[in-house]
């Protein structure tokens, strides 16, 4: 933008000077006065929500709660025993939440017709 435009000069002559409010000065100063009254949050919440702030961040913080909740839920489904009172898993499997008598295991078998 050229300053030397004397169009834009003629312009801005034209303008009207623009008075503030009378009580202008005051309302800044009493507008500081409350804010700065206001609690601050703790620090530990400004760090967290600094750090959380940008969309990549929150996005990696959920994929790895997911993976980590995943990688629990399958080493539960090879490692823990079947539920008491459930019939045994059969010969050469340890997939114990396919079994009969747990929710998937008689969910797969209504769903093939069989009997739980």
């Amino acid at each position: 933008m050229d300053n030397r435009d004397p169009q834009l000069s003629e312009l801005l002559k034209q303008w009207p000077d623009l008075e503030p409010r009378p009580a202008f000065t005051h309302d800044v100063l009493r507008r500081i006065r409350l804010e700065a009254a206001q609690p601050k949050p703790s620090v530990w919440w400004n760090v967290l929500s600094a750090w959380l702030a940008p969309t990549y961040r929150l996005a990696g913080v959920a994929a790895a709660v997911f993976m980590f909740t995943f990688a629990v839920g399958l080493w539960s489904a090879f490692r823990l025993p079947p539920p008491v009172g459930s019939s045994p898993a059969p010969t050469g499997t340890t997939f114990s939440v396919l079994s009969p008598g747990t929710l998937t295991g008689n969910y797969v078998a209504m769903a093939g017709d069989q009997n739980p």
